[in-house]
């Protein structure tokens, strides 16, 4: 659901050992080429799939994408329908109102315990099952603009892999865009560009979406033009305190001197505030919005909270810090690395066993904000981001027997 696919590939070649150039011979060539051509050229800077969420039918994209078209009946469907991890007194609870229409025997089923199914349906209880937004507005106003959020970045993942993908991950091409070096020196919008957006979303008009549901029109129109840092982010204003550093547009010039590195690139999150890409890019984030039913005027949204500003995120990251060491080992399920409460206990390092037919690769590393681990060993592990493929990685592992062990040596 994410949309990160594309890679910046291995680098060839290196001898197998740990992170500081001890030769292993028992560690295959390409896991070590794995690890130092992420030292070397990093790896996409993708939202991490937890952005998206675990049901494959509701993602959260989708949701924020019905919220932007104001097309709030089909949010509700989204959110009320059934999960893979709903209990059995969920499934028939949600059963239940989407057979009858009945939020009242609904809630009589659904467990006491705060959830959205329960909040949206109390509220359509007391609003009327006709007024959708009312219910939608007992949500809390984080986890609405998250949904919100979530759309902005399936749109940056799909975005970055196309521009992976046409341009590759050499360098800053003509078109692409760069951040001021004052901009980035300050560390605007490079690390945690989506988590201060939202806290500007977050800043003020914490009744604006419920306002709307009553039919406050003028509620609605009043927080567009009110003196908040929100309003004067969302209508395009220079002065608020959130504002967004221009980019550069990299020349033709620039781009056949290699004047800038594709760790200099930055994509936009689409809102009112941003530039676009001067090159094919543009057009790839019309499209995306398109499949969405979206265009980009959709962000100038009549709820002042639905209003998104967007920002700016580095294509590529590069791990600083980065340093590895090999492991085998037998026991899938003994911990491989110490954990914090193990440290608090005073418990002793994990050791490996010399002949274990298995092997691992414990990593150390640091990342700015709003970067994802989980993004690296993706880049690492060329695992496919598909919802379904990691929902079943997470499926409980079976500890293999002593036969299954003498077959793997």
């Amino acid at each position: 659901a994410g949309g990160g696919d594309a890679g910046c590939g291995d680098a060839g070649g290196g001898d197998a050992g740990g992170g500081d150039g001890a030769p292993s011979p028992v560690v295959p060539s390409n896991v070590q080429a794995a690890l130092e051509g992420l030292r070397t050229h990093g790896f996409p800077n993708y939202f991490g799939l937890q952005r998206f969420g675990a049901n494959v039918d509701a993602a959260t994209h989708e949701v924020g994408a019905a919220l932007l078209r104001a097309d709030y009946p089909q949010a509700l469907r989204l959110l009320l329908a059934p999960s893979q991890d709903d209990s059995a007194e969920e499934l028939e609870a949600r059963r239940i109102f989407w057979s009858t229409q009945d939020a009242v025997a609904a809630l009589r089923l659904l467990p006491r315990r705060p959830s959205v199914a329960r909040q949206l349906l109390e509220g359509l209880r007391d609003s009327g099952s006709s007024n959708v937004l009312a219910a939608l507005s007992r949500l809390p106003k984080n986890l609405r603009s998250m949904y919100l959020h979530a759309l902005q970045s399936w749109v940056w993942n799909h975005a970055a892999s196309e521009r992976l993908r046409r341009y590759g991950c050499e360098a800053a091409v003509e078109g692409d865009l760069v951040l001021p070096p004052d901009a980035v020196a300050g560390g605007a919008a490079t690390g945690a560009e989506i988590e201060a957006v939202a806290c500007e979303l977050d800043a003020g008009g914490g009744a604006a979406l419920a306002e709307e549901a009553a039919g406050g029109a003028d509620g609605a129109e009043g927080a567009e033009g009110s003196d908040s840092g929100v309003g004067k982010a969302a209508k395009g204003g220079d002065s608020g305190p959130h504002g967004l550093p221009e980019p550069h547009v990299v020349t033709a010039e620039e781009a056949a001197a290699r004047t800038y590195s594709i760790e200099d690139v930055v994509l936009p999150l689409p809102g009112t505030k941003v530039v676009m890409p001067q090159n094919e890019l543009a057009e790839v984030y019309t499209e995306l919005l398109a499949r969405q039913r979206l265009e980009p005027a959709s962000f100038h949204h009549k709820v002042k909270e639905m209003v998104m500003p967007g920002a700016y995120r580095r294509l590529v990251q590069r791990p600083r810090d980065l340093s590895w060491q090999y492991f085998r080992y037998t026991d899938p399920r003994v911990p491989l690395a110490r954990t914090d409460l193990a440290r608090l206990r005073g418990d002793p390092e994990p050791q490996g066993v010399a002949d274990g037919p298995r092997l691992a690769v414990v990593l150390r590393f640091t990342l700015p904000p709003s970067t994802y681990a989980t993004m690296l060993l993706r880049e690492l592990t060329k695992q496919s981001t598909d919802l379904t493929h990691q929902l079943e990685l997470n499926q409980p592992h079976v500890a293999p027997t002593s036969a299954e062990h003498a077959k793997e040596e």
